[in-house]
């Protein structure tokens, strides 16, 4: 479908999702983390004592908590380089003193510690060089003009309870506090993997949502972003910037949807780089809630599938700002849970 067409079929037949079934709201009131809203992402800024802030990528679906080689110089940390497994991985260490102390604690990934220290004041993240793959995503950052310091992924969100509110555009934070003021019935389960003891191994959260009548598993990941070409932006985000939060799906089941709804948008090449395709869902149903059109970039069967080993179960993409920019996302990790609040108050 040419992109004329496809701007034209999107005015004269706007997608109208029903309304939620639940009444689920209002937000609730919960710690105000201080963030940016960039690109329909998340970027936390952790104030520091003497001058200035740090400021962290927020990905629920990345890898460690870890530091950007300018965050590291920033935050007065020292590589030390650890083998593990019989790699080297370079770590650093800051003192938690150094920021504000109301800011959500970061963690400190001490499995691989064997000097015995005393830890207990200081904060260990990974130290991401800028050069080769591992610095490319500093180097995306740069290029597009975003500051970032580090990031904090799943370590972080793991074991307390947060509210997304992609609508007010602000991060909650409540502890390890159950929300009470959800009822029961807007509450999904959120999958984690476990080990045979039904101790938690990984940090991951699977999300089920229900596209096209099938239930289909997804990882929650608010750091999925893409970068469009300028003729997709102009259809996905007209007016927004280039590097955007998306959702993800597997070519498979992108074919799928296509052979059944021939209909539904299609952009070939929307992403700068890699050239890979987008589709427009009319609606998804998650926790009850029925949100959409949502966006999806797709992605290599294997992507995912190298993924699902970190997962409870096979998912087979991941939902990203580009699904929750319709609601509050309230994710309970203690309680693996999640519910959806809409700004109407369901």
């Amino acid at each position: 479908m040419s992109l004329v067409l496809l701007a034209a079929t999107a005015l004269l037949f706007p997608v109208q999702p029903p309304g939620p079934r639940i009444p689920c709201g209002p937000v609730p009131q919960g710690q105000v983390v201080p963030t940016d809203f960039v690109g329909g992402r998340f970027f936390a800024r952790w104030r520091l004592r003497d001058s200035g802030e740090a400021r962290f990528y927020l990905d629920t679906g990345g890898g460690f908590n870890m530091l950007a080689p300018d965050g590291v110089g920033r935050l007065g940390g020292t590589p030390e380089p650890k083998v593990v497994d019989g790699n080297t991985i370079p770590w650093v260490r800051i003192r938690r003193d150094i920021g504000d102390e109301s800011f959500p604690p970061i963690p400190s990934d001490e499995r691989f510690v064997t000097d015995g220290r005393d830890h207990r004041r200081t904060i260990r993240l990974l130290a991401l060089p800028a050069e080769g793959e591992a610095g490319l995503m500093w180097q995306e950052f740069a290029r597009e003009s975003v500051r970032v310091d580090g990031m904090l992924g799943p370590q972080w969100f793991a074991d307390r309870v947060w509210a997304l509110d992609y609508p007010g555009r602000r991060l909650l934070y409540f502890g390890t506090d159950a929300v009470s003021s959800i009822p029961a019935g807007c509450w999904a389960p959120l999958g984690f993997q476990v080990d045979s003891a039904g101790h938690r191994t990984m940090h991951f959260p699977r999300i089920t949502a229900v596209v096209d009548g099938d239930s289909v598993d997804f990882l929650f990941d608010s750091g999925a972003t893409t970068t469009l070409t300028d003729s997709a932006r102009q259809m996905v985000n007209p007016g927004e910037r280039d590097d955007h939060a998306t959702s993800f799906i597997i070519h498979a089941r992108f074919e799928q949807w296509h052979e059944r709804h021939p209909d539904w948008p299609i952009l070939s090449n929307a992403e700068r780089g890699r050239g890979s395709r987008m589709i427009r869902v009319p609606l998804i149903e998650v926790a009850g809630q029925r949100i959409g059109p949502v966006w999806f970039t797709e992605r290599p069967d294997a992507s995912f599938r190298r993924m699902s080993q970190w997962t409870d179960r096979a998912v087979e993409g991941a939902l990203g700002g580009s699904a929750w920019r319709y609601a509050t996302v309230v994710l309970d990790y203690p309680r693996a849970r999640l519910a959806l609040i809409t700004p109407d108050g369901r």
